[in-house]
């Protein structure tokens, strides 16, 4: 959506370049916007899972007249444990129940599908060692870009380097995979885009709470105050 100014009023793009005026939600309640994804609320557990993120970071692809859709949820399990959930709708209204997969931790993955390959690709951050995810490396000092490959997107294989790390990588999260408006992508290399470091391995104060920088501190993942970087890299064969 773009606006003039803040409060807009704001324009929807519609693809091909077409602008329409934004409308308010309807007040007829088949039309208003509906929550699909719930985080579960642990209202007795401790601190750490009551703070937990939830449910989000969602990722879609449209395929043989349905539509995919992967998020993030970490609330589900009493140990705090993220999963990498899938749903599916033929109108994008109705959804299926959502299916837990079998990828632990992939904070922010993205999920696309590889033309070249045949099957759904899953990339993410992942702190890799000897070959082997140790952890993850979403907003860590030394992560990885890796793929995974599915036949069904919820059945994964085990990570691939995709683009071992730099770093130009560090503390990097949020990554983005380059594929067309269908979360399609055709053979070849593509453009990954994450949320960055300023000129890694730059060294930020920390901030308080009001945002102001705190003399003498240090934060190496400048929270806040990131900047966007892309690398490319080859896809799977």
């Amino acid at each position: 959506a773009r606006a003039r100014t803040i409060t807009g009023p704001y324009e929807k793009h519609m693809g091909y370049g077409r602008w329409e005026a934004w409308q308010p939600w309807s007040t007829t309640a088949s039309k208003r916007p509906s929550a699909h994804i719930r985080r579960k609320r642990y209202g007795s557990m401790p601190p750490n899972i009551v703070d937990s993120f939830g449910a989000g970071q969602p990722s879609v692809v449209t395929l043989n007249s349905r539509i995919y859709l992967w998020f993030y949820d970490d609330s589900e399990t009493a140990v705090n444990e993220g999963f990498i959930y899938r749903m599916e709708s033929t109108d994008g209204i109705s959804w299926t129940t959502k299916r837990r997969g079998n990828v632990t931790g992939a904070v922010s993955a993205d999920v696309k599908f590889d033309a070249g390959i045949n099957q759904f690709v899953m990339y993410s951050f992942e702190t890799m060692v000897n070959g082997l995810r140790v952890a993850t490396g979403h907003m860590t000092a030394t992560p990885s870009i890796v793929v995974r490959r599915s036949m069904d997107g919820i059945n994964w294989g085990a990570p691939e380097v995709a683009y071992p790390y730099t770093t130009r990588l560090a503390f990097a999260h949020n990554l983005g995979v380059e594929s067309d408006n269908h979360g399609v992508i055709a053979p070849g290399s593509r453009l990954v885009g994450y949320g960055a470091v300023p000129a890694p391995p730059t060294v930020c104060p920390a901030l308080d709470a009001r945002g102001r920088p705190i003399p003498g501190s240090k934060d190496p993942g400048c929270w806040a105050r990131w900047n966007i970087d892309a690398v490319r890299i080859q896809g799977p064969r």
